[in-house]
């Protein structure tokens, strides 16, 4: 009985070390439900998709939908408002009343979007700039796609720069050496990325 288990150890050692060395051939490769920079985002197609994806923001948290509206109609005294208690919209009513803060959800929601346009805008500009290099041409898919992105990162700066005049700045993809960001000194930076994303 041990000469049985011996063998049959001496066997499952062997076939896990026949294993382990080919392990690295076996199990090496690109998964394709792991998306990243390096494994897409690399042809004119998927820049495409990317400054596709610029717009998705406008979805977020039902933001175009009616939050948005509603936030700026109540700002511009649009509209008659029932308490918030017979409404459920406390924070449509904070604003009506121009009694709300930066705990407000339709407050912190509009900045998150802003920033989410930012963020997929340089992930276009980064990619798209780094195909112009590499290939050398001006594909007419990738340079369409960073006027988009200009034109978004553009606006929502404007956007930032109106209600919240001093903010952070962010104008590249690549923000390891940048994490926490000072608001800038004046309102006139945003100005300024805004008006050179434009042209």
């Amino acid at each position: 009985m041990k000469k049985i288990i011996y063998i049959v150890s001496f066997i499952s050692f062997g076939i896990i070390l026949l294993l382990s060395s080919c392990s690295k051939k076996i199990l090496d490769y690109n998964d394709p439900n792991n998306i990243n920079t390096d494994s897409y985002f690399n042809t004119p197609e998927q820049i495409q998709e990317g400054a596709t994806g610029i717009y998705s923001a406008f979805f977020y948290d039902h933001l175009m939908g009616w939050r948005w509206e509603e936030m700026f109609d109540a700002l511009g005294n649009e509209f008659s408002c029932r308490p918030a208690a017979l409404s459920n919209e406390a924070a449509i009513v904070a604003f009506w009343h121009y009694q709300f803060n930066n705990n407000n959800d339709v407050v912190t929601g509009y900045w998150q979007f802003l920033y989410r346009i930012v963020l997929r805008s340089n992930l276009v500009l980064f990619k798209g700039q780094e195909y112009l290099d590499k290939n050398k041409d001006n594909n007419a898919m990738v340079t369409q796609s960073m006027g988009e992105a200009y034109f978004l990162r553009g606006w929502a700066y404007s956007q930032l720069a109106f209600y919240w005049r001093r903010v952070p700045i962010r104008t590249n993809y690549d923000q390891t050496a940048n994490v926490f960001p000072a608001r800038s000194t004046s309102a006139d930076d945003e100005w300024a990325v805004a008006e050179s994303d434009y042209k």
